[in-house]
């Protein structure tokens, strides 16, 4: 598991804006500029995170795209790998968020509507994941959990507890264990 260290270096706090997507709303049109290129009606692209759709009323922000190549429409929102995505408009602006949850010391993953109270937090409930919860029966093939003596903690099936780090053999410093 990665230091608390190396979680805040993977935060990635990414925001777009566009201001006034709607633009040159004239009928009939067979074509859509921005930034001096033309785009056929119809026509996709993405600039940045943003990705537009050009139509006969101008061009219009149609989602927005992850790192991974997904497109992720707006109003939509993801959580993978403990990574949340939010694609979503406040206003005229659209924004494209995405940030590290659900673990120690970041916002929880459970994702919360957006409002305009909320959009400049991206919608995240405001508590913060103090320790990670595991599934004892899902560590890695190997891993022990051991407590701050580092002797290994005997588990049983109805063992239930938090740890705030695990490390694979081998691996030192210790985890620390507490029961809940």
């Amino acid at each position: 598991m990665p230091s608390q260290r190396q979680l805040l270096a993977l935060i990635i706090a990414l925001v777009a804006v566009a201001e006034g997507a709607h633009h040159h709303h004239r009928k009939g049109r067979k074509h859509c500029t921005m930034n001096g290129e033309k785009h056929a009606l119809g026509e996709e692209w993405t600039v940045g995170h943003l990705h537009y759709k050009c139509n006969s009323d101008g061009f219009e922000i149609i989602g927005c795209m992850l790192s991974s190549g997904k497109l992720l429409k707006v109003g939509h929102d993801l959580v993978k790998d403990n990574t949340a995505f939010r694609c979503f408009r406040s206003g005229e602006s659209t924004y494209y968020r995405e940030y590290t949850c659900g673990v120690v010391d970041m916002p929880s993953c459970i994702l919360e509507p957006i409002t305009d109270e909320t959009s400049g937090i991206g919608g995240f409930r405001p508590q913060i994941v103090k320790k990670m919860p595991v599934v004892i029966g899902h560590l890695p093939r190997g891993w022990t959990i051991l407590d701050n003596h580092g002797k290994r903690v005997k588990v049983a099936p109805d063992t239930t507890g938090i740890i705030s780090e695990a490390s694979p053999p081998g691996i030192a410093p210790p985890p620390e264990f507490s029961t809940q």
